[in-house]
């Protein structure tokens, strides 16, 4: 696998995303079914800025977004903020997101809107905050759907790496990610390599296998260690990753 640079940071990447999808107005005439969609409904989405729109104000636009309420481009001013809640989401997830995109031609779309998607979800991925503490069996069923929406593997496990470059070296970040490797090291629903094929298409759970023991991740652990002053939970977690990654490379 080729070293990977890493994405802008959360917050750049969102500014792209709304700026991206910004030419889109407002859709004060946004019009549904009239069996299963009220004016009101309507009304209320047009009425709030944009990021301001909870999953609960989105949940039924969502599901029901080009077929029996608006159209592709009221789609796409609400999709800033769609794309922001699918992360981690309870209303909706990356696999009907992608579903969305696709019922809309989104590949035919200028390529800028179409660069600023997979740079928000790919720097969420990376965000220590939020996609990048995925902890406990439930990472291996997020790096499923970040495949599945189309991310190259190889990108999605560089966020596990050391950065290749001195410039991309954040080290209170790079702890953070290293700890929550660690966390998916040791969760309780994932101990062997082999498991990964219950939830990662192949060759995705061989190639997830391949790197698991390769010296990467174990550079990452290794440098985490060796970085963390306190001797608490947290380096302890870091040295029973080193210890378990360790007994499965023998």
């Amino acid at each position: 696998m080729e070293f990977v640079r890493p994405p802008p940071s959360l917050r750049e990447a969102r500014s792209t995303l709304y700026e991206a999808f910004s030419i889109f107005p407002v859709p004060f005439d946004l019009e549904g079914c009239p069996h299963c969609v009220a004016d009101e409904e309507s009304a209320f989405l047009a009425s709030q800025p944009l990021s301001e729109l909870l999953e609960v104000d989105l949940e039924r636009f969502m599901w029901k977004a080009m077929t029996t309420w608006g159209t592709v481009d009221d789609f796409r001013y609400f999709l800033p903020r769609l794309v922001e809640l699918a992360n981690g989401g309870l209303c909706w997830d990356l696999g009907l997101l992608r579903s969305k995109l696709d019922y809309g031609d989104w590949e035919l779309w200028p390529q800028p809107m179409q660069d600023a998607v997979y740079e928000y979800l790919l720097a969420w991925w990376w965000d220590v905050e939020s996609g990048g503490q995925s902890e406990g069996g439930t990472a291996c069923a997020v790096l499923s759907e970040f495949l599945d929406f189309g991310f190259e593997l190889a990108v999605l496990l560089s966020a596990w790496e050391l950065p290749a470059f001195r410039e991309d070296m954040n080290s209170s970040v790079v702890r953070r990610r290293a700890l929550s490797f660690a966390h998916f090291l040791e969760s309780g629903e994932w101990r062997r390599v082999e498991e990964a094929s219950l939830f990662l298409p192949d060759p995705a759970a061989e190639q997830l296998g391949l790197w698991l023991m390769s010296e990467r991740p174990l550079d990452l652990l290794y440098w985490a260690t060796a970085e963390h002053n306190s001797a608490g939970v947290e380096k302890k977690t870091l040295s029973d990753a080193v210890s378990t990654l360790r007994r499965w490379r023998q």
